[in-house]
């Protein structure tokens, strides 16, 4: 059974992962986790669903040395507003808030670092924003562009996609789901790389009053972006930001095969490298992916 978490484990708090901040953006409460100097150059991190500013705890560490390390809570997660409005969540209303907040801290640009559903919002600002971001690396999925454009040369047969979407399908029925045994979700999502003080993280945090319907609110609204907007593969010119892309070894829900000619034709110049032995979490299950990172920022 459940049991909802009244009081934060100390390693949310803890100082070495940097200070927690609030700032109002696009008249939304948004809350951050930072590290480093803020003279230093932007390196901000956006992550994946259901998720948290956490999942970056040692990336903000590690770049902190030489970037000013920001890892975003997104609207509706963590402790960032969740607005009821579910327009919010869309992906292009997501890249304007990110945008505004990258020039609310004072920046004209950043080193954008995201993941899975993160990335999804990631490729969209690369792709409408590009003077926003110097450079990216991007981990799990491609860009929404690339996977219409697979599913209209029939290159991926839709089941697959709806594969990646599935909680769009069950909405409800995950969030019920998400809270059986004791939050058994997270121990499944996370707890084979987590140490308990982690996986507690995530319970107290998805524990909160709403937290997983805010968090599966937004996914959908993400999701159904994919069949209701057209993301403009063809007539978009080619993004000339230099970039990363990094799959998991056991994450390829589509094999990185069918797109990665795609991919680089579309985001030059890219690389794309498999991270051995690792799933959908690559930045927390091998935290020295960020050493593969630290290669692009040279």
């Amino acid at each position: 059974m459940s049991t909802p978490r009244t009081h934060p484990p100390d390693t949310l708090n803890h100082p070495k992962w940097g200070k927690h901040r609030h700032v109002n953006v696009h008249k939304l409460n948004l809350h951050y986790v930072e590290n480093g100097s803020s003279s230093k150059p932007l390196m901000l991190f956006l992550h994946d669903v259901p998720d948290f500013w956490y999942t970056w705890r040692h990336q903000l560490q590690e770049f902190s040395k030489d970037y000013w390390t920001v890892a975003l809570d997104l609207p509706g997660f963590g402790r960032s507003e969740a607005p009821r409005n579910a327009s919010t969540y869309r992906l292009s209303n997501l890249a304007r808030t990110v945008c505004e907040l990258i020039e609310t801290l004072g920046k004209k640009d950043c080193i954008l670092i995201a993941n899975g559903c993160g990335a999804l919002l990631g490729w969209h600002i690369v792709n409408q924003y590009p003077e926003r971001v110097s450079k990216y690396v991007m981990m799990g999925l491609p860009s929404l562009g690339v996977l219409q454009e697979l599913q209209e040369r029939a290159l991926v047969p839709l089941s697959e996609l709806l594969k990646i979407g599935f909680l769009s399908v069950f909405h409800s029925l995950s969030i019920k789901l998400a809270r059986v045994g004791d939050y058994q979700m997270f121990n499944n999502l996370v707890g084979p790389f987590s140490k308990p003080q982690d996986l507690e993280a995530y319970k107290y945090t998805f524990s909160q009053p709403n937290a997983l319907a805010r968090a599966l609110t937004a996914f959908v609204q993400n999701w159904n972006d994919f069949f209701v907007e057209k993301f403009e593969f063809r007539v978009c010119k080619p993004a000339t930001i230099p970039g990363l892309f990094l799959v998991g070894e056991n994450n390829q829900s589509i094999s990185l095969d069918k797109y990665s000619t795609l991919m680089i034709d579309k985001y030059k110049p890219l690389e794309t490298r498999f991270v051995p032995r690792t799933g959908r979490f690559p930045h927390q299950e091998d935290p020295n992916t960020g050493l593969i990172a630290s290669s692009l920022m040279e």
